[in-house]
């Protein structure tokens, strides 16, 4: 909500607190997926406040992690991100 509300500081503070919380989590497939979520958001916060290099660096990451367990849904929405970027 923050995000879509132009409150850039309190997106990245919140974004912040979900990698924090996941780096909590022992790793395993779930784990990944969800950071790759969060990957997702950040590449959109990225792309919001003009830094479409690192958007594109961050929509990658997440789609790579979405391949490497066959998510394909997630793999083509992050595909579909960097041809935003």
């Amino acid at each position: 909500m923050y995000l879509q509300l132009g409150e850039w500081e309190n997106s990245q503070a919140t974004l912040n607190d979900c990698f924090n919380l996941i780096a909590k989590i022992p790793n395993n497939q779930t784990t990944a997926e969800i950071t790759a979520s969060v990957l997702e958001v950040k590449g959109q916060l990225e792309l919001s406040v003009c830094k479409p290099e690192s958007a594109l660096d961050t929509w990658k990451e997440s789609g790579q992690i979405y391949k490497k367990f066959d998510n394909f849904i997630g793999f083509t929405r992050s595909s579909i991100n960097q041809a935003q970027a």
